[in-house]
């Protein structure tokens, strides 16, 4: 709904980063991405391995990893 500033936050990066492509896996992915985000210490930016091992339980069959990992890192930022 927007009121939590991680999803908000992740939800403003897919939308920036044209992420969702078929749609089909784009309810668990954000749902990872906010998960890892919150788990992150404040301020921390996460690495490209990191936001890797967390999406890795994310299957995407249109193959936008570099989107996603783009728009997790975005995130990331915005929350920094």
């Amino acid at each position: 709904d927007g009121s939590d500033p991680v999803g908000a936050a992740v939800h403003a990066a897919w939308v920036k980063h044209d992420v969702a492509q078929c749609g089909y896996c784009q309810s668990g992915q954000i749902m990872s991405a906010t998960a890892f985000l919150k788990s992150q210490p404040k301020g921390k930016q996460p690495t490209a391995a990191e936001i890797d091992g967390a999406m890795a339980g994310n299957i995407c069959r249109c193959g936008t990893y570099a989107r996603i990992r783009a728009a997790v890192a975005d995130a990331a930022r915005a929350l920094a």
